[in-house]
């Protein structure tokens, strides 16, 4: 199930700071320079969420980018009534994943309460909260017959 890969991928980050592994994943870096575009459109379907990520991976490497593209693409497969999406990677820290789903701005959803007791939260309803925690930016804007959100990831620390 995709929510328990963002649990794995939240232990990762939690065990070993982005700081503490170089900005790398797995020993892997491999970036794309500030004026590259990475594209790829994915069917709406489940296989599609660790294919997504596969590719974020090998463009944007980094466990909050994994989170991120995780959550989204979950979404959109189980509940936009989509067709396919669309990742585009800019300069290694732009996203930005389009649908031709139904109009649904995620950022339009409430903030839940995560200081709650958890036998009062319902299941569920954390992923739009997690990747705004993760990102730096996050922006929606409905295109046409797409839903197109855009993500701002947070510069890698430097050594």
């Amino acid at each position: 199930q995709s929510d328990d890969i963002t649990m794995l991928a939240l232990g990762l980050r939690a065990a070993q700071p982005a700081a503490a592994s170089g900005g790398r994943l797995f020993g892997r870096h491999i970036s794309i320079g500030p004026g590259q575009v990475q594209r790829r459109t994915f069917p709406a379907e489940d296989a599609s969420v660790p294919a997504s990520a596969a590719f974020l991976a090998k463009v944007c490497p980094g466990p909050d980018a994994a989170v991120i593209i995780d959550e989204i693409a979950s979404n959109i497969v189980r509940c936009s009534g989509a067709t396919s999406f669309t990742v585009e990677v800019r300069g290694g820290r732009e996203l930005t994943i389009s649908d031709d789903g139904k109009p649904f701005n995620p950022l339009a959803v409430a903030r839940p309460d995560v200081d709650a007791q958890l036998k009062d939260r319902k299941a569920g309803g954390l992923g739009v909260f997690i990747v705004r925690e993760l990102a730096e930016s996050v922006s929606y804007e409905r295109c046409g017959d797409r839903n197109v959100l855009t993500i701002r990831l947070p510069a890698a620390e430097k050594k």
